[in-house]
C-alpha cells in the first residue's frame, strides 16, 4: 500500500535482493561502476527534490516566519534517527572534527554555506562530553521532573548500564556541533530546514504530517508523541510506529525526538532556491533551528506539525537527537 501511495520513487518497493539483481545487471551492461545514488547505503533514502519546493513556517524573535525554497538538486537522508549505537561507535573509536573550514558539502548546493568551524572543535572533545556526569552537573537539560520509569533523561545512559535494545534507541542529549561533527564523518551534513521540511511533508503541500492533515489516530501506536499526558513509554527503538513515516520509508519525523538541522534562526521570510543560512560566526552561544515532535510534545501543537524553532546550538537537550543528509552528486 505504501509502495502505491509513493508520489517519487518507486525504487524502494521493490524488494531488496532484486534491487541487487537489477544494478549488477545494470553494471554488467554499462560495463562500469554506478554511482552511489544508484542504491543508497543501508541507513538512506533518496529524495527526488529537483524542481520541486516547500513552504514552512519558523519561530524567530521577529515573529513567525513563512518561507518557501525550491530546489535544483536531489538528496539522500537518513531513514532512521541517529541511534545510541551508530553515534556510540563514532564518539568511542576513532571520533575527530573535520578540518577547520572545510566544506560539509563540497560538491553540493551548500559548498559554501556550510562549513566548519575551528571554534567548534571543543565540543568534539570528551572533556565536553562526560560519559559520567551527564546527569549530574546539568551539562543535558530538559523537561522536569519526569514520571518514573516513562522517561530517562539520555538514551546513551541506557546502553552503557546494558539496557536490553538501548543501542536502538535515538541517540540524544547531542549538541548542534557534535550532530554536524557525527554526520561529516559519514561523508554527510545537518538537512537544511527546507530539506527536512520537504520530507516530513512527503513533498505534499500545505500538509501537516506525512499521512495528511489529520492527528494521528491509535495514540502512541501512530507516534511518539505525548497523549494524555503520557510519554508512549519513551524510549523506544526508532521506526516503532507503524504511522509515523514517509512514503518513501523515512521514519519518526512527526515524533520521537525533537531533531537538529542545519540553519541558524531565520530573522526574515524568505523565497529562495536552495537557501541554507551561512554559518559565519555562528559558535556555542548561537541559536540552531529543530524540527519536528518529540516525546514530550502534544499531538495538537504547532511544532508537533511542522514549525521549526531555535535552541541553543551548544546546548544539549535530552529530548533531541538527529538525522543526516547527503547531496546526490
Amino acid at each position: 500500500e505504501r509502495c502505491a501511495r509513493s508520489r517519487r520513487t518507486a525504487w524502494r518497493c521493490i524488494p531488496k535482493r532484486m534491487r541487487r539483481v537489477l544494478v549488477l545487471s545494470a553494471v554488467v551492461l554499462a560495463g562500469c561502476f554506478p554511482d552511489y545514488e544508484t542504491e543508497p547505503d543501508d541507513h538512506m533514502v533518496i529524495v527526488h527534490s529537483a524542481g520541486q519546493s516547500v513552504d514552512f513556517e519558523v519561530a524567530a524573535d521577529t515573529g513567525l516566519t513563512s518561507n518557501t525554497v525550491s530546489f535544483t538538486y536531489d538528496f539522500d537522508i537518513d531513514q532512521y534517527e541517529v541511534t545510541v549505537g551508530r553515534f556510540n561507535e563514532w564518539w568511542k573509536h576513532g571520533r575527530k572534527s573535520p578540518d577547520p573550514d572545510s566544506s560539509l558539502d563540497p560538491d553540493g548546493a551548500y559548498k559554501e554555506q556550510m562549513s566548519w568551524e575551528a571554534s567548534w572543535n571543543d565540543s568534539v572533545s570528551h572533556e565536553y562530553f562526560d560519559w559520567a556526569a551527564v546527569d549530574t552537573d546539568g551539562k543535558c537539560s530538559g523537561p522536569e521532573p519526569y514520571p518514573l520509569g516513562e522517561a530517562p533523561s539520555t538514551t546513551w545512559r541506557l546502553a552503557e548500564d546494558g539496557v536490553a535494545g538501548a543501542v536502538n534507541f535515538p541517540m540524544t542529549c547531542v549538541s548542534w556541533m557534535q550532530a554536524a561533527a557525527f554526520c561529516a564523518s559519514e561523508g554527510k551534513r545537518l538537512p537544511t530546514a527546507a530539506e527536512w521540511s520537504f520530507v516530513r511533508t512527503d513533498g505534499v503541500a500545505p500538509q501537516l504530517f506525512p499521512w495528511g492533515n489529520a492527528e494521528p489516530p491509535g495514540g502512541c501506536d501512530g507516534a511518539v508523541l505525548k497523549f494524555n499526558g503520557g510519554f508512549c513509554g519513551f524510549p523506544r527503538p526508532i521506526g516503532s510506529s507503524n504511522l509515523d513515516h514517509t512514503a518513501d520509508g523515512v521514519e519518526d519525523l512527526v515524533g520521537s525526538v525533537f531533531e537538529w538541522v542545519w540553519d541558524v534562526q531565520w530573522e526574515g521570510n524568505k523565497n529562495e532556491p536552495n537557501w541554507a543560512a551561512p554559518s559565519d560566526g555562528a559558535d556555542a552561544s548561537a541559536r540552531r533551528l529543530r524540527g519536528g515532535g518529540s516525546y514530550i510534545t502534544d499531538v495538537g501543537e504547532e511544532r508537533t506539525q511542522g514549525r521549526l524553532e531555535p535552541y541553543g546550538a551548544g546546548d544539549r537537550y535530552n529530548d533531541a537527537g538527529f538525522r543526516c543528509v547527503r547531496s546526490v552528486r
